[in-house]
Order: structure tokens, then C-alpha cells, then sequence
């Protein structure tokens, strides 16, 4: 038979052993993710991480879609009754030691390989809209208190133009390639639609 001083020994050797198991898992992040199924997941391209805050289609007539498509490129045309706009609401953080510039080229591919890149909007007239930049470590896109961390997904937002045929053909990939080519040089996620 075991003394109390014995089994208290035991019991607090046990605990411990259980909390140090539990306490090593916690912390145990992947170090680089370069495919997620899910937008819940963050994603690594180059040094910096990057998240799906949301994405949707948008409504040209309803508040607040009318003021995501501002600043389009002269020429763009709404949608047909055959398009749809396709907004992802992007979050970047640079966790590295160093300066890195954010992406500057995004895709969405379907699931035939039919690509889609985003319109270029015009950021002096569309304060949500994406714009490259150069992340000084501990930074973050959206910019604290700006119009893109107001909103109500706190993302920048690319936008896209993509045919409901080609809409139907999910799950949609969504791409993000490193803006200076260092790896992981790519990385993507299936998007939630």
C-alpha cells in the first residue's frame, strides 16, 4: 500500500506530466502553411502571413457593396446577368524580423483551371480596396484605425469579376504569390462559398 505522501507525489508528478503535454501542444503552430482548406486558416507567402477575413459576392445595389466597387478602372462594365462581383476581404501580418512588401499578385482559380485576377480599383477613391505596401515588422494590413479596420469584415478588399458558370465550379482557390519571389513563393486556400 502506497503512503499519502507517496500518492501525492505521484498525483502531482502526473498533473504536471498532463500540463507540459498540454502546454507543448498549445504552442505547437506549423511553421509555414501554404495550403488551407479552409479561410479560417492563415497562410504563409514570403515572410508575411496572410488571412481571408471574409468572402462574397457583392450586391452593386445594397449598403455597404455600392461603396466596394467604387474607383473602378475606366471601361469596367457591371456584371451580366451571367457575371457576378466577388469580393475577398484580405488581413496581413509580418510576424519576421524584417521589411516585406505585401503581395502584389492574386488569382482565383476554379475548379475546370479557369483563372481570375483582380481589378485594379483606384485606393484615392475606394478606401477598402487593396493596396500593395511594404510591411515593417509587427505591422498589419488593414492599417489600425483605417476605413478597411472599421468595416465590418477588417480586410482590404480585392475584387473580382467571375461568371456564375464559373462561380459554380467550387470549391474556389483563392492564390497569393510572394511579392519578392522568397519562399514559400506561393499559397492558397479554398475559399468558403
Amino acid at each position: 500500500m502506497m503512503s499519502r505522501r507517496a500518492a501525492r507525489t505521484a498525483i502531482v508528478v502526473v498533473v504536471a506530466a498532463a500540463a507540459s503535454l498540454v502546454a507543448s501542444g498549445c504552442g505547437n503552430k506549423q511553421a509555414i502553411v501554404t495550403s488551407a482548406t479552409t479561410e479560417g486558416v492563415w497562410i504563409d507567402a514570403g515572410p508575411l502571413e496572410y488571412h481571408i477575413q471574409a468572402s462574397r459576392l457583392l450586391e452593386p445595389g445594397e449598403i455597404p457593396d455600392y461603396a466596394y466597387l467604387k474607383g473602378l478602372p475606366p471601361g469596367s462594365t457591371q456584371p451580366t446577368g451571367k457575371e457576378v462581383w466577388f469580393g475577398v476581404f484580405l488581413r496581413i501580418e509580418n510576424n519576421s524580423k524584417r521589411s516585406a512588401p505585401t503581395a502584389k499578385q492574386f488569382e482565383i482559380t476554379d475548379t475546370q483551371g479557369t483563372t481570375f485576377s483582380p481589378y485594379a480599383i483606384n485606393t484615392s477613391i475606394n478606401p477598402f480596396a487593396y493596396q500593395p505596401t511594404v510591411l515593417q515588422p509587427g505591422k498589419v494590413v488593414p492599417v489600425p484605425d483605417s476605413p478597411q479596420d472599421f468595416d465590418s469584415v477588417s480586410g482590404a478588399l480585392l475584387l473580382f469579376k467571375i461568371p456564375l458558370a464559373n462561380y459554380q465550379n467550387r470549391p474556389l482557390e483563392f492564390k497569393v504569390h510572394s511579392a519578392d519571389g522568397s519562399p514559400p513563393a506561393e499559397a492558397s486556400v479554398d475559399l468558403d462559398v
